[in-house]
């Protein structure tokens, strides 16, 4: 579980598709491990506002995204969770669940390090501020997601 708060001062204006969060990153002296769990601006093509949660599958070298992304816009406080149970991408804003993807046939694997507002090959950043990311080794449950939304939410507005 992936779990971030972030408020935006600007909206990316690049094709290069910065994240939020990024448990693990992608070196050129270690290419086998690469992102392997993230919060991105990532729509499988270009640019379009929208936050997405998935992970990149090592051994078959490609992404699991979940379908649908939660536009996002500044001067707003976001909390957003990805959950992997080894059945299931959850993607949840602001304790609401956005969209889900089914991928049976990988697992998560053992991450380099954690980027956090950057992509995770690249020095390309998010305009904005990431006051909490934490991260889990499983996924949490609905109640323990509510749990962490209410403990945080009134930092933020929400």
């Amino acid at each position: 579980t992936i779990n971030t708060w972030v408020y935006f001062n600007s909206l990316v204006s690049t094709s290069l598709l910065p994240a939020v969060f990024n448990l693990g990153s992608y070196t050129a002296q270690n290419p086998g491990n690469t992102v392997n769990g993230t919060i991105a601006f990532y729509s499988g093509s270009g640019n379009n506002n929208n936050l997405y949660a998935g992970f990149y599958d090592v051994p078959s070298g490609g992404w699991h995204v979940v379908p649908t992304g939660y536009a996002v816009s500044t001067g707003t406080w976001y909390n957003g969770v990805m959950t992997y149970d080894g059945s299931y991408i959850r993607y949840y804003i602001n304790n609401s669940l956005i969209s889900y993807l089914a991928v049976t046939s990988t697992t998560m694997t053992n991450a380099v390090g954690y980027r956090v507002a950057r992509r995770w090959d690249a020095y390309d950043t998010v305009d904005a501020y990431v006051p909490v990311a934490m991260v889990y080794n499983r996924a949490l449950s609905t109640t323990e997601i509510t749990s962490n939304f209410n403990y945080h939410r009134g930092r933020y507005g929400l």
